[in-house]
Order: C-alpha cells, then sequence, then structure tokens
C-alpha cells in the first residue's frame, strides 16, 4: 500500500514539473536539427500579348522582362498562368545540409508570406460570401443606412478564426 501512495505522491510532483518519474528514458531533451533540402522548380508563366509577328512579341517579351515589368499583368500583356512545378515530380529529396543545433532558430520572414500566401484564396472566398450576403441583406430604397444586419454561418466564421489565428505572423 505505501508502494502505491509513494508512486502517486511522485506522479502528482512530476506531473507538476511536466514530467512522469517512470518514463526516466523520455524525459531527457531530443537533439534539434536544421534540415536544408532543395527540389528543383521551375516557375512557369504564360502572358497574353498582341504582336505583328513571332519576332515583333519576342522583341516585347525581352523589352518587358529588361525593365522589369514582365510580371505586371497589365490589358496589354495579361498573365494568364503563374506556377512553380517540380522540374521531376519523382525525383528524390536532395538534403543540403543536416546540422545539430542547441535550439531551433526563429522562422524566415518567407514563411510567413507563404502561410499568406496560401490563405490569400480563403479570405477572398469569405469576403467574397460576406458582400453576397450584404448584398442580400440590403434594400435598394435604403441604401443610405450606415450599418446592415447580416447571418454568417457558424461553420463559416470558425473557418475563419482558424485561418486568422495560423495567419498571426503575418
Amino acid at each position: 500500500m505505501q508502494f502505491f501512495r509513494n508512486l502517486t505522491a511522485s506522479v502528482k510532483r512530476a506531473n507538476n514539473l511536466g514530467r512522469l518519474p517512470f518514463l526516466s528514458a523520455f524525459q531527457h531533451q531530443r537533439p534539434k536539427f536544421v534540415a536544408t533540402v532543395e527540389i528543383d522548380y521551375v516557375q512557369r508563366v504564360t502572358i497574353g500579348l498582341e504582336a505583328s509577328t513571332v519576332e515583333h512579341a519576342q522583341q516585347l517579351l525581352k523589352r518587358t522582362s529588361d525593365a522589369g515589368t514582365l510580371f505586371n499583368d497589365t490589358s496589354t500583356m495579361p498573365i494568364l498562368m503563374h506556377a512553380f512545378e517540380p522540374v521531376r515530380a519523382d525525383s528524390p529529396l536532395q538534403l543540403v545540409s543536416l546540422e545539430e543545433v542547441d535550439e531551433l532558430p526563429t522562422a524566415d520572414q518567407s514563411v510567413s508570406m507563404m502561410k499568406c500566401f496560401g490563405a490569400s484564396y480563403a479570405l477572398l472566398s469569405f469576403a467574397r460570401m460576406i458582400d453576397a450576403l450584404c448584398e442580400e441583406a440590403i434594400d435598394p430604397e435604403e441604401r443610405h443606412i450606415a450599418m446592415v444586419g447580416i447571418d454568417v454561418p457558424m461553420e463559416e466564421l470558425t473557418q475563419l478564426r482558424s485561418l486568422l489565428r495560423t495567419l498571426d505572423g503575418c
């Protein structure tokens, strides 16, 4: 009986410290590593343009590329597709470096940018849904009112809140 009291007391003390006494093999901190991996990608951009000949089209592309305006997405040269595609989808992982560190470094700003980029479509969809709900709720004769009441589906609101929490670093 005393054994169980001692075990219970030690578990309570250890739980206050965030450890379990009988799992000492799992209590030590594991080493931390930083791995750098390279994946070969091609940036593929399709641009629409009007030109009198193939040579003229090539000249337009070269001029806009040299001027740094190739990706401006204008009415005369709209971007029709912009994607990053792996050179070979079945290529093996290219491990560039792997080093042990005491603590993991803070994430680079590029991680936040990619999270924001990935979330932009979801946020835009939510904004469009709110716009449509507002359009339905507004009586055309009462467009002068200062506020509009709409019913937002709870599922949509929950998804938005979850999305916003993941984007706190943006």
